[in-house]
Formats: structure tokens, sequence, C-alpha cells
């Protein structure tokens, strides 16, 4: 009776652990500009996602059909909707990501990490955090730090359970933020309180990322 006990109780925590897998998505523009630094940047990305066990989808939004990422990598995606006429970058992104969604094999209850490819996530710990939490909430996040206004999320890495990254994605109003300069930050925070996400403050998320300001203008900031 005890060993069936014991038996029975491995079970549910299997079955537990099993109920939200985790996958990391990594957008990516390979572009002319700094392109063997962005290239170095990217490969240091996606190496720290393989050591951590993951194999990451890479979502490619320049209009190219191969790139270095086909020597290291069965999950990229070519979309081709990188707009350089847009001034928003974060509907640039957006963009690539929506036109991926038809692509990208996960359920609706899994939880996805979404890593900018340049930004280097050196630590484990952001991912740690979900697999021991990924049954209890459904966004981790960090709330506004550097650049970001304290209540918008640094879209440069979180994660959130699938059937609401598809529907925030597939209903962003893309136009409306390139028209009045809205930053995703916003967006993404807006949707996170008017659903009433389950969310899970994540600072620091051990990301190091190197950002492109108007210009020439570049800083290494940790998040």
């Amino acid at each position: 009776m005890t060993s069936l006990s014991s038996l029975c109780l491995f079970f549910l925590i299997f079955a537990s652990s099993l109920y939200s897998q985790i996958h990391v998505i990594m957008t990516s523009a390979v572009i002319p500009h700094q392109y063997e630094w962005r290239k170095m940047e990217y490969l240091t990305g996606f190496n720290a996602i393989k050591s951590y066990g993951f194999n990451p989808w890479i979502i490619e939004a320049t209009k190219v059909t191969s790139t270095f990422y086909d020597e290291i990598s069965n999950q990229v995606l070519y979309p081709q909707t990188n707009d350089l006429s847009l001034r928003n970058k974060g509907v640039n992104e957006t963009m690539s990501m929506r036109a991926s969604l038809p692509y990208l094999p996960f359920e609706d209850d899994d939880i996805v990490i979404k890593l900018t490819g340049r930004y280097h996530l050196y630590s484990r710990e952001f991912i740690h955090i979900i697999e021991a939490n990924a049954n209890d909430y459904d966004a981790f996040v960090c709330w506004g730090k550097h650049f970001v206004t304290r209540g918008h999320v640094f879209t440069g890495c979180f994660a959130m359970r699938w059937k609401y990254f598809k529907k925030i994605i597939s209903e962003m109003n893309l136009e409306n933020a390139e028209r009045q300069m809205i930053p995703v930050e916003y967006l993404f925070a807006e949707f996170i309180r008017q659903n009433n996400l389950k969310t899970k403050e994540i600072d620091p998320l051990h990301v190091r990322a190197r950002i492109f300001y108007s210009g020439e203008g570049v800083e290494v900031l940790d998040f």
C-alpha cells in the first residue's frame, strides 16, 4: 500500500511538471550595419540558450532566405517582414513574430520565453524561476528599467503563456503603434493588466543588452 501511494505521488508530480512545457523564441535582424559585431552577439546569445538545455526557434526578420543560422539550427524562420521605413522598432519585431505564429508548434498552456537575439541571457536563473513556477503564473516580466518607463514591460526578455502571447501578437494595433510611436513595452503592459494575467516580476533578469538608440548611440545595459 505504501509503495502504491508513493507511485501515485510520483506520477502526480511527474504529470504536474509536464503541464507547461517551456520554449524559447529568439528574434533577429541580420542587417549589414556592424554585421560582424552583431553576428557575434547573436551567436553568443544562441549558444547560451543551447547551454541551458533549449533548442530555440529563431525568427529572422530581414528579407533573406538563408543566414549563418542555418549552419547551427534547424529551427529558423524567415518571415521576410522587416520594413526599414518603419520608425518603431518594436512594430518591426512584432510583425516578424506575427507572421511566424502558424509555424511555431507550441501548446496553448506552454510558457514561451521571448529573447531579442543579440541580448545575452548570461545566467540560467530566469529559466529556473519559470521552471519552478510555470503552473502558477501566466507571465514572467521585468517591469520598467533603464530606458523602459516604470509600469512598462522590458520586451527584450520576458516569458508568457502561449495562448496569451499569440493573442497580443495577433491583435496588437501595429498601424496605430507606428503612427503614434507607441512603445510595445506599453502595449504588453496594458495587455497584462487588462487580461488580469497572473504575473511574476523578475528582477534582475541577468540579461546584458547593447542598446541601439537613434543614429550611432549605443549603450550596454544590464537588466
